[in-house]
């Protein structure tokens, strides 16, 4: 079956569950960390003193994780940096790795997040909704029309590779690039429980996705059970409570709800699933079957065979040399 580390062109999944990236910026020049699974880079993106502190490579969600966090917070945090906590151009990334995932759980998960993506931003900060790096559903439907021309064709991810919905809350062009689906809806904050809860909620609802066939069937159950049913099957217990405590927390989930139908509703899933494995086939199977092969209606009558053994082996080579007439020669007369 094929699955997004097929189409990466990688032997087996990426080891891992997330890729963490923290932007800051600050008045005074700030530190350059090589250390503790951190690396750091410029971001001409930022103002002032701008870097961007990434993972080395993807991270275990375990009981290491806050220690990591916290130690790029404590160093970030000291005064001499006079970091810009909360700043509105700064912002922390989560890459979800979703390598080892089928394309149709990835069409879930990403449908799973954009139904509780308004609850998240709130979460994440009043600047954030709005945010032109990091844009709701809300704020830009036409991210839906991309996914539906992806989904009619036959090769996976073709139509989500632009820059124009880069900077979405969820960043769809993640997925050819690197195996991930990355959310870029939390604010620049160093504060290491919040960051820490973000990542593991968001870990979480990944994964919990599975549990639905498809996004019909996350959607069917959503109408069925109704928001705070869904919330509690995907998010841990405080910060489900925490996402339940906001005002209109029903509208807030019905206004990408209806969106998402073209995409739950568009498509019969498992017809669909065995269109993009049947396309791909090459992708992920080393011994496809043959389409098309040769078979004798009767076998060959044993005349045939004698035939064959007795053959006399043409001598005349047809692409031998025509020889060439003798200049020296007297030509002859008629």
């Amino acid at each position: 079956m094929l699955k997004v580390y097929h189409i990466l062109g990688l032997v087996e999944p990426k080891r891992g569950d997330v890729g963490l990236e923290l932007e800051v910026e600050g008045n005074a020049p700030l530190p350059h960390i090589e250390e503790k699974s951190w690396k750091t880079k410029d971001d001409r993106s930022l103002r002032g003193h701008g870097k961007e502190y990434y993972s080395k490579q993807p991270i275990k969600v375990d009981d290491k994780l806050f220690e990591r966090i916290k130690y790029l917070s404590d160093k970030l945090r000291q005064p001499q940096h006079q970091v810009l906590e909360n700043c509105y151009r700064t912002s922390f990334h989560v890459h979800c790795n979703v390598s080892d995932f089928t394309i149709k759980q990835v069409w879930t998960a990403a449908t799973t997040y954009w139904l509780v993506e308004n609850l998240l931003a709130e979460y994440s900060g009043d600047d954030r909704k709005g945010n032109l790096f990091c844009l709701r559903l809300s704020d830009a439907e036409s991210v839906i029309d991309y996914v539906v021309k992806d989904l009619r064709g036959n090769e996976p991810f073709r139509h989500i590779r632009q820059d124009r919905i880069r900077y979405s809350g969820q960043n769809l062009c993640a997925l050819a690039a690197f195996g991930s689906l990355e959310y870029r809806t939390m604010r620049g904050t160093l504060d290491p429980h919040t960051l820490h809860t973000w990542v593991i909620n968001l870990h979480k609802m990944v994964q919990e996705s599975k549990q639905f066939d498809s996004p019909k069937a996350l959607i069917d159950l959503y109408y069925n059970e109704g928001p705070k049913g869904i919330l509690g099957r995907l998010f841990t217990p405080d910060f489900w409570d925490t996402l339940c405590g906001f005002d209109n927390l029903a509208d807030q989930m019905e206004d990408n709800a209806g969106a998402l139908c073209e995409i739950a509703y568009g498509f019969d899933w498992d017809a669909w699933e065995a269109r993009i494995n049947k396309a791909n086939e090459y992708l992920w199977n080393p011994q496809p079957e043959r389409r098309y092969e040769f078979k004798l209606q009767k076998p060959l009558p044993e005349w045939v065979h004698v035939a064959r053994l007795n053959a006399i082996p043409n001598d005349i080579n047809d692409f031998a040399p025509m020889p060439l007439p003798n200049i020296d020669e007297e030509p002859q007369r008629w």
